[in-house]
């Protein structure tokens, strides 16, 4: 994804979206909208294989199916609300394309409370950077909200950087986790 929007922003020649928001490149007129919309659905069924691997992972530590079930879903919404965002581009479908925004973002805040709370897997001072980063994610989130008009861009690139950073975090756990086991 990162590598898409990175493209996107090099070839496109309107440079509203720096004043709009990062969907203006996915934009039906916007030339780099194929290589970003491409980016986002790629992303989005990677997340779905991320979401499969992690799952089968966290049923081999022996973790019960209802607990494992809200992250599997949760990720896999997330890569469906990618694949969503791509195809209901924000010109032609801003309700659709909002939703699918907005509630990712909202699951997998949920996700950043319920694995350390019901997975166990992270270590006490990591529960403390989690919840630093998520108090963070929506203080900048509201500020992109009712900020300056300058700032539209920090809440998102922000949060792209806190859920990729997050889920590396995530990884690297569950295999301290499954070692710390052994």
């Amino acid at each position: 994804m990162v590598l898409g929007i990175i493209a996107s922003i090099m070839i496109n020649p309107d440079t509203r979206w720096q004043r709009w928001h990062l969907s203006r490149l996915g934009e039906t007129d916007q030339v780099s909208a194929p290589i970003f919309n491409t980016s986002l659905i790629v992303s989005g069924l990677l997340m779905i294989s991320f979401a499969w691997l992690i799952r089968r992972n966290l049923l081999a530590e022996k973790f019960r199916q209802k607990e494992t079930m809200p992250v599997f879903g949760g990720l896999v919404y997330i890569g469906l609300a990618m694949i969503g965002l791509a195809l209901a581009p924000f010109n032609t479908h801003p309700d659709l394309h909002k939703f699918f925004s907005y509630s990712a973002f909202l699951i997998f805040l949920v996700m950043t409370f319920y694995v350390p709370i019901k997975l166990k897997i992270f270590a006490n001072n990591h529960l403390m950077i989690i919840l630093a980063a998520v108090l963070a994610a929506i203080s900048v989130v509201w500020l992109g909200l009712v900020g300056p008009s300058d700032l539209v861009l920090l809440p998102e690139f922000f949060d792209c950087g806190y859920m990729l950073a997050w889920m590396g975090f995530f990884s690297y756990s569950l295999n301290r986790f499954s070692d710390v086991k052994k």
